[in-house]
């Protein structure tokens, strides 16, 4: 194995099962994932918000396994994933919502920067912008648990928009 590192996860969106959040926990417990207070996920209980960040000790070069990639896009979900400097690189993060994926390297407060002779350079600031606004989008959500239609409802009551697209989202990748 090469240089390792640790890396975190934050997810946003819905669990609408019981076999899709028992998929997450089994993925992230599989790459060895704790959650805040160091634990290993577990199957949430009841419908609701649930935890949505986790920690990696000790990922191979920062990289995020493939396996817990496509649970998560399986599962229509939006995450982050960001790691530490290594011996050979240095930290990154990449935000993935709405299928569309946007990767920046990092500071040490995690916030992504020009390098010298970028400052000038439209697209990187561009690319930059679109990291930040899709950071905030992910930021902004929450990782929720509605295993029956009542509980799915209550969660996108009001957001009748959100709703269609989530469910247009499940029929695509379900395709």
């Amino acid at each position: 194995m090469g240089d390792r590192t640790y890396a975190t996860l934050t997810i946003a969106g819905v669990l609408a099962s019981a076999a899709d959040a028992q998929m997450l926990v089994d993925e992230i417990s599989s790459q060895g994932g704790r959650d805040t207070n160091g634990d290993l996920p577990t199957m949430p209980t009841e419908a609701g918000t649930i935890p949505a960040h986790f920690g990696f000790e000790e990922m191979n070069y920062g990289d995020m396994p493939d396996s817990l990639h496509n649970t998560l896009y399986d599962l229509g979900l939006a995450y982050i994933w960001a790691h530490e400097d290594g011996d050979q690189y240095i930290a990154a993060g990449t935000v993935v919502v709405d299928d569309c994926s946007h990767t920046q390297h990092l500071s040490h407060n995690g916030l992504p920067f020009l390098e010298h002779g970028e400052f000038d350079d439209p697209e990187k600031r561009a690319a930059i912008a679109e990291y930040m606004e899709a950071s905030k989008k992910v930021q902004g959500q929450d990782l929720v648990y509605a295993p029956t239609a009542h509980a799915l409802l209550a969660h996108f009551e009001g957001k009748p928009e959100a709703l269609e697209a989530w469910k247009a989202m499940r029929e695509a990748r379900a395709a």
